[in-house]
């Protein structure tokens, strides 16, 4: 999805708002790579719950 979104901006950049090739490169992978790093991020935020919801509960 973001390699599909960074092309895009990349192209619409380098096309119609006259940024070098370079730039429109750079671009390209900036949003490819945030995209990419988007659910690792949010993963990370969340942390790890489920060692208290595979703990056992007690016996009454």
């Amino acid at each position: 999805m973001g390699s599909v979104l960074g092309l895009i901006g990349a192209l619409t950049s380098w096309l119609a708002f006259d940024v070098s090739f370079g730039s429109a490169v750079l671009l390209y992978f900036a949003t490819a790579l945030s995209f990419g790093l988007l659910p690792v991020i949010s993963a990370a935020l969340r942390g790890n719950d489920d060692s208290r919801a595979l703990a056992p509960t007690p016996a009454q």
